[in-house]
């Protein structure tokens, strides 16, 4: 096939009434649809999908013309791919879908797309994540509401370290993520796989603020992790004396350090 970069439509045409192999691929495994959805010639796109272009061919790297899509967010081009078949949950080498590309770019609009065509919210990735796990790394507090909106699992558990999405929006620090999860019904009491539940992470990480938070929300000041070790034993054991202070205030025992 030709270089999408420099031939026009025209030639496009040519070929296609000559019956050329519209699913060729180059040295990269890259196809003529994959090719013409990264230079963003949505018009291309249309000629090769209706001479039946395959639109779930994977390049070396495992990706997709979709995936392409939601990387130059482009949601005209991926509605095309969607109606001729193009896989939502296909995931390339890298662990990468159309969904997740779409999630970190805080892509909305190509999310809702995505999601409109077929896949459960809740669709666990290769990582073991959930898009409200991808949503919460990412700090976006847009897409966990519009997922949250979809009824997504608040408490879905990560395959390997057992966090739901509220760990990992404690993790990073941003407060406003971690005040949407507590508003859908996040649970405090989840544990992940050391037995440690979110106040810990809190602890461990120096958040006064979002400590502070879960406290005012009814986290278990008293929980114990695999170790037997509480949050003010850790909050001890890293010389933090405010966070001590208000775990005690909280009512957290001095006799269990």
């Amino acid at each position: 096939m030709v270089d999408l970069s420099s031939e026009s439509k025209e030639v496009i045409r040519r070929l296609i009434r000559w019956r050329a192999n519209v699913n060729c691929t180059n040295i990269h495994d890259e196809t003529p649809l994959l090719l013409a959805v990264r230079r963003g010639h949505s018009d291309i796109v249309v000629l090769l999908l209706r001479a039946r272009a395959d639109p779930n061919i994977t390049d070396l790297e495992g990706s997709t013309p979709l995936m392409a899509s939601a990387a130059i967010g482009r949601v005209d081009i991926a509605r095309n791919l969607l109606e001729s078949g193009a896989m939502v949950t296909v995931e390339d080498r890298h662990c990468r879908s159309a969904l997740t590309i779409a999630s970190d770019n805080e892509d909305l609009a190509m999310m809702e797309l995505l999601l409109d065509h077929g896949p459960s919210v809740d669709t666990k990735f290769m990582s073991g994540r959930t898009l409200l796990h991808w949503a919460a790394i990412n700090s976006d507090c847009v897409i966990a509401g519009a997922l949250c909106a979809r009824k997504a699992d608040i408490d879905a558990v990560e395959d390997h370290t057992q966090y739901t999405p509220l760990f990992y929006a404690v993790r990073e620090g941003t407060i406003d993520i971690v005040r949407v999860l507590l508003a859908h019904g996040a649970s405090l009491e989840a544990r992940d796989r050391d037995g440690r539940t979110v106040l810990f992470h809190a602890v461990d990480r120096g958040h006064q603020t979002i400590t502070e938070l879960l406290l005012e929300h009814g986290a278990d000041v008293m929980a114990v992790d695999g170790d037997q070790q509480t949050a003010l034993y850790r909050a001890t054991k890293h010389g933090d004396k405010a966070l001590a202070n208000s775990l005690v205030s909280r009512g957290a025992a001095l006799d269990r350090l």
